[in-house]
């Protein structure tokens, strides 16, 4: 099975339209189709947002029970599908299940006279998001044919703000880290390039980064350190649950999309500007699991299932206003105490000099 990177992603959202007016007009993505009860996706309106290789597909439900719907009320809108393109999705689909993963919907293909075929199958990942696997012959224009009518954008932005969608970040609840890694290792073949631990204004989280060997697909799962008070879910409005997010590559850091890169290094990302305690995956990490840490922060030990709570993508670089780093708190402290002790020395001297 060889997974060749991210196709797309689907999001869930009360109102399509709507979702795609905003993205269109903050972040220049382009309405390039459009499927529903015409083209055969029953109770439900979809629309396909292109830029570069950034593919978003938005679905509203039509009726209470289609499963739009029922995500939209439990989550509010979000990420629900990501579809990883594949070589052969029948056969990726089978191995999967072989390794332990559970089965949403068997391959179907879609097909035009244009000869585009694309083959989708698709099973399910952490908590209720479902993993597409995509299988394309033909000309890349089609996304699903016959059941997503393309279309010629109204008006095409001046310059292109993405490339490709660059990583997912995924906060999974606590607890529930060391096994969701062990998934991804175990069913898709994902490697850990990358673990942290994550302290900001006395709020704790754990990080690893899992990526498919080709490099193409990174997930950043995140758990919050339950022993540090107060919890980051509680306490920062970009990690409350039910929200899930993509990163995008900024077009002016384009990389070359090839299908077999079996001799090029795994990408890391970026490290957090904030105060962070590093350790190395693997056996050899440096500086062992706790250094530095108070005692009993981390939960390596608690497992739970897989299919528990949903799953959350937030922003990980982020920071609220008040999270500021303590050792720029301590600095612009001192630097006003140094002030106001010169103001009252200057002070002291030209009273003297008067008396």
């Amino acid at each position: 099975m060889e997974i060749y990177g991210i196709d797309h992603v689907e999001m869930y959202v009360g109102d399509a339209k709507q979702a795609a007016f905003y993205l269109a007009n903050a972040f220049g993505l382009q309405v390039h189709g459009q499927g529903g009860p015409e083209t055969g996706l029953a109770d439900q309106r979809s629309l396909l947002l292109r830029e570069s290789a950034v593919q978003i597909v938005l679905t509203s439900g039509l009726a209470a029970s289609h499963p739009a719907a029922e995500y939209v009320q439990r989550h509010g809108d979000g990420v629900a599908v990501v579809g990883m393109e594949v070589d052969n999705a029948a056969v990726a689909y089978t191995e999967l299940l072989a390794r332990g993963a559970v089965s949403v919907s068997e391959p179907v293909t879609y097909t035009d006279e244009l000869e585009t075929t694309v083959v989708v199958a698709e099973v399910a990942g952490f908590g209720d998001v479902i993993h597409r696997l995509v299988e394309r012959h033909g000309p890349r224009r089609e996304f699903l044919p016959g059941a997503i009518t393309i279309s010629e954008p109204a008006g095409m932005p001046d310059e292109k703000l993405f490339s490709e969608i660059d990583h997912l970040a995924i906060c999974v609840p606590s607890g529930q880290l060391k096994p969701t890694t062990e998934f991804y290792e175990k069913v898709f073949g994902f490697l850990p390039i990358f673990e942290e631990y994550i302290e900001v204004a006395g709020q704790g989280m754990e990080s690893t980064v899992v990526q498919s060997p080709s490099t193409h697909v990174t997930f950043t799962l995140i758990e919050p350190d339950e022993t540090r008070r107060p919890r980051p879910d509680q306490r920062l409005p970009h990690l409350a649950r039910g929200r899930r997010r993509t990163a995008h590559r900024p077009a002016d850091q384009r990389h070359r999309r090839g299908r077999r890169h079996p001799g090029r290094p795994r990408r890391q990302l970026p490290r957090v500007p904030v105060h962070v305690l590093r350790r190395a995956a693997g056996p050899g990490r440096r500086g062992g699991d706790t250094a530095g840490r108070p005692a009993g922060a981390g939960n390596p030990g608690r497992q739970g299932p897989l299919g528990s709570a949903a799953a959350d993508l937030h922003r990980v670089h982020a920071r609220p206003p008040h999270a500021v780093p303590g050792d720029h708190r301590a600095a612009r402290c001192d630097d006003v105490r140094q002030r106001q002790h010169q103001g009252s020395v200057r002070g002291q001297g030209a009273r003297a000099r008067r008396s």
